[in-house]
């Protein structure tokens, strides 16, 4: 046993036997959120701007009964209403530090296929539990599912309602979110940036010209896989350090399952 377990304390014994112990439901953790007010006020206030990542993730469907709470879980589950379909997905939800380097789960939903448009603005707009905890908010990231792009439009048009019946001008780069108290947050949209390159790969490997500004360019990945081979000729200095084999060519980046 290590020290700092006794004033937590903490025993010898599996992760496993934790996780049993502590109740963990479906939404944002209360017990988690009460901790993180109290370890947030150490931090310095630069350190405390986040942003909020979601993402779904493919599971197993399983039911698993908790004795603890005498709870059945693997049910479709969105913290609000809960039906009797087995769950495929879970929504997770997290935060991580802009400035200062941390990261976090708050929250998690079960759902059967994919959660709706409706569904995830309804959790997005939860990040009031975040805003308690005095972490400052900034911005959520997403990669480009047709949900995701849905769900952070109803935002906006919700943003823009409210902005004309307060005859006061719209920007479509950020939406609102009611923290409660009368702060309202402003949040920027971002689309996840590994996601994004990848699809930017995917569209220079299938479509070779563009338009822009009505002009005709063609750009493919032949280039870049050309440049990454000049590149790599040069032994003392190299103009793209950070560029790997496994950027530029696709196969050599899966991982195995």
């Amino acid at each position: 046993m290590r020290p700092d377990d006794e004033v937590f304390g903490l025993v010898d014994a599996p992760i496993t036997l934790y996780i049993y112990i502590i109740p963990i439901s479906t939404g944002y953790n209360k017990p988690l959120i009460k901790v993180l007010q109290q370890k947030i006020c150490k931090l310095n206030e630069k350190y405390k701007i986040c942003v909020l990542l979601f993402n779904e993730m493919n599971l197993v469907p399983h039911l698993q009964y908790d004795d603890n709470i005498k709870f059945i879980s693997g049910f479709e589950d969105n913290d609000i209403s809960r039906t009797q379909q087995f769950a495929n997905h879970a929504l997770v939800f997290m935060i991580r530090g802009v400035i200062k380097k941390y990261k976090q789960l708050i929250s998690f939903t079960f759902c059967k296929s994919i959660t709706s448009r409706h569904d995830l603005s309804n959790q997005i707009k939860k990040v009031q539990a975040i805003h308690s905890t005095a972490h400052k908010v900034i911005a959520t990231i997403y990669d480009q599912r047709a949900t995701n792009t849905a769900a952070i439009n109803l935002l906006r048009a919700e943003t823009k309602v409210k902005c004309l019946k307060k005859n006061i001008d719209y920007n479509d780069l950020f939406y609102e979110v009611d923290c409660g108290t009368e702060v309202i947050k402003k949040l920027v949209h971002l689309n996840d940036p590994p996601q994004l390159l990848k699809e930017i790969q995917i569209i220079c490997r299938i479509k070779r010209s563009f338009i822009e500004n009505n002009n005709k360019h063609e750009a493919s990945w032949k280039h870049i896989l050309d440049l990454f081979k000049l590149d790599s000729n040069i032994d003392d200095v190299k103009l793209l350090p950070r560029l790997t084999v496994k950027h530029v060519i696709p196969d050599k980046n899966k991982k195995k399952m």
